[in-house]
């Protein structure tokens, strides 16, 4: 089993980027001049750090950016499937106004 595959799905992505980086030898700097206009040093940084969850198309100009072979382009995208955030959880009301009791005119 690969390091990578024991981290929580949300680092998983994360982790794939700063690996596939590394391993070609490029600092975020020189990843965000090949990917070009659309992909800058900052978003580059919250991926890698897991602070944001990109956009296919995003992965897929990594992808390309980092010169992937199909197996590390398949892994790279199933890692970004992975990172989706759970629903919002949205409270059930514990009260209603006085307002809400009064008969309607």
């Amino acid at each position: 089993m690969d390091a990578v595959d024991e981290l929580g799905t949300g680092q998983q992505l994360a982790a794939l980027v700063r690996r596939y980086r590394q391993e070609r030898g490029l600092t975020q700097e020189e990843l965000a001049e090949r990917a070009g206009p659309g992909l800058s040093v900052n978003t580059i940084r919250n991926i890698e750090r897991g602070g944001t969850r990109p956009y296919r198309h995003t992965v897929e100009v990594l992808a390309e950016a980092l010169a992937l072979t199909a197996d590390e382009r398949a892994a790279l995208l199933a890692a970004r499937v992975g990172t989706r955030r759970p629903a919002r959880q949205i409270p059930a009301r514990t009260y209603r106004p006085a307002w809400c009791n009064r008969p309607l005119p």
